[in-house]
């Protein structure tokens, strides 16, 4: 279980998120979403100690992560980052495998163990046949699914992501986040697609200007008024296949 409790997180001197509180059950996937700009990734960050908390604290499991070791961190959490284009120059087999170091000393890193663990792992996200190939040389996309897989060797109980399903086409981007859901981990996702959130969310936590406006599930929180306040669309819901689906028009001037 995670909780975030009162967080409050400056850059440089303009404070960010102001005094965010939200939980998160486990093996529940909690979707963060709200216009740009609003503190949706430093939130994130913060979660990790990426980003230092100016007040408020943490929780995993009733620990304080802010007690943890960098070590101890990445045991409980992996995280999947936004951006993948500064990759370093290893093949995407290597990138996977880093996961590892968490649970593994320098001695004891590596053997036919280990290999499998990676194979499997890459085969999850569909990237098998790269495994060989420069990290450098796959898409934006494929270096996502990439980051994916170096999270389910990592085998921490909970999974922070930052848009995942950027550089991904539809398939693909339904795909991820179906392969996320089966991951049976605790999980908490950025999202600027609110359908994509709707679809795989167990609950939504809305922000605006580094607040909290709305929590709740999908169909708590997506309603046409709270999304036309608050993203400056006209917005209508249905049901498609028993999941809520939204379209969005332009404001009339």
């Amino acid at each position: 279980m995670l909780e975030v409790n009162n967080a409050v997180v400056n850059r440089g001197k303009i404070t960010i998120v102001k005094g965010v509180s939200f939980d998160v059950q486990t093996q529940e996937t909690i979707g963060i979403v709200g216009p740009n700009g609003c503190g949706k990734s430093t939130l994130l960050y913060s979660i990790y100690k990426a980003l230092p908390l100016e007040d408020g604290k943490v929780l995993i499991d009733a620990q304080n992560v802010a007690k943890w070791t960098a070590r101890e961190t990445a045991q409980k959490v992996s995280v999947v980052q936004q951006d993948s284009s500064a990759a370093q120059a290893m093949n995407v087999y290597d990138t996977v495998r880093l996961g590892l170091f968490a649970h593994r000393t320098l001695l004891s890193f590596g053997g036919k163990e280990d290999r499998a663990i990676v194979m499997e792992a890459l085969e999850q996200v569909g990237m098998t046949k790269y495994a060989h190939r420069p990290i450098t040389q796959i898409s934006g996309g494929e270096r996502q699914r990439v980051l994916i897989a170096r999270a389910i060797v990592q085998n921490a109980s909970h999974i922070l992501l930052d848009e995942p399903t950027n550089h991904l086409d539809l398939h693909h981007q339904y795909e991820l986040l179906h392969l996320v859901r089966t991951l049976g981990r605790t999980c908490v996702i950025v999202l600027h697609d609110l359908n994509l959130a709707a679809t795989y969310c167990d609950r939504i936590v809305m922000l605006r200007d580094g607040q909290v406006v709305a929590s709740g599930t999908p169909r708590e929180v997506f309603t046409p008024e709270r999304i036309t306040e608050v993203y400056r669309v006209k917005a209508v819901s249905t049901e498609v296949e028993g999941t809520l689906h939204l379209q969005f028009a332009r404001m009339d001037d």
